[in-house]
């Protein structure tokens, strides 16, 4: 459908500062709880949880391969096909 006028959408807001007028610029930083040290993401380790208690270290790689192997929906698991009832 062709329409002659378009509606306008506000811009996204920015945060500026109150005393410079500049765009404020976020960064978002990984910091480890046991050192304090900022965390680079090559040092970042993925993990699965087995149980409550247990958990399995995995590298990004390994997460990755998993992914792969079943494709992507959901499997019942536990139920009959309604032609063999």
């Amino acid at each position: 459908m062709l329409s002659l006028y378009a509606k306008d959408r506000l811009p996204f807001p920015r945060l500026i500062h109150s005393d410079q007028n500049k765009v404020i610029k976020k960064i978002t930083k990984t910091i480890c709880s046991e050192t304090g040290k900022v965390l680079l993401p090559s040092e970042i380790g993925h993990c699965v949880h087995v149980d409550a208690s247990t958990k399995v270290p995995l590298s990004k790689q390994d997460n990755s391969a998993i992914k792969e192997l079943e494709g992507v929906g959901i499997t019942l698991v536990g139920f009959k096909d309604s032609s063999t009832l």
